[in-house]
């Protein structure tokens, strides 16, 4: 259980970060819904740099480089060829996430997918279906 607690604070402090950022976009008035695949490919592209280099700094350099990238494309789709703000965001959002996932598999050595350990729950644990 005590896994499960901090998987949830690890991943919400993510999510909160993700919120903020969409926050800001918000009371400029851009409706940004591409910022999870934002993130997750600048962290791809600056684990993968880190892993590579051994550099942090580089890194972040990098992953910031990369998320400024994707938010240039959204702007461009939205501002300069006029298309739907929900349209480009979501668009970025599977794409970010989409490729994230194909090209970290690598770095990893696993496939994308459950990353929480299994839960012993005792006694539930016999009942067909429930354990």
């Amino acid at each position: 259980m005590i896994g499960l607690l901090t998987a949830a604070v690890s991943f919400g402090a993510l999510l909160y970060l993700a919120a903020l950022g969409e926050l800001i976009s918000e009371k400029a008035g851009i409706l940004n819904l591409g910022v999870e695949g934002m993130m997750a490919m600048g962290a791809v592209t600056g684990f993968m740099v880190a892993l590579e280099t051994e550099n942090p700094w580089l890194a972040l350099v990098v992953a910031m480089l990369v998320g400024a990238f994707f938010a240039l494309i959204h702007g461009l789709f939205t501002v300069v060829l006029g298309a739907e703000q929900v349209v480009s965001g979501l668009s970025l959002t599977i794409l970010g996430l989409g490729m994230a996932a194909f090209v970290g598999k690598d770095a990893v050595g696993r496939p994308p997918g459950a990353v929480l350990a299994p839960v012993d729950w005792g006694a539930l644990s016999d009942i067909p279906w429930v354990g």
